[in-house]
């Protein structure tokens, strides 16, 4: 596995290591802070992803668009 090879499978899905991806992680200590770097970035964006929608959410905007629809 060369290095282009090694960020192409780590930007794809930096939680899948397979046996080769970590043991050429293994191998250098740039490419474990690197993994645990975008480990850490891809935990945050699917937190940052995952808003709570409240139930109603649909039927207000129904609503307000309804209410825009007279106004105007």
């Amino acid at each position: 596995m060369d290095e282009l090879e090694f960020r192409r499978r780590l930007y794809a899905d930096p939680n899948e290591l397979d046996e080769q991806l970590s043991s050429y992680v293994a191998q250098d200590a740039q490419r474990e802070k690197l993994v645990a770097d975008l480990q850490s970035l891809d935990k945050r964006l699917e937190q940052a992803l995952n808003i709570e929608v409240p139930d109603n959410l649909a039927e207000r905007i129904i609503l307000n668009q309804s209410f825009m629809l007279f106004s105007a």
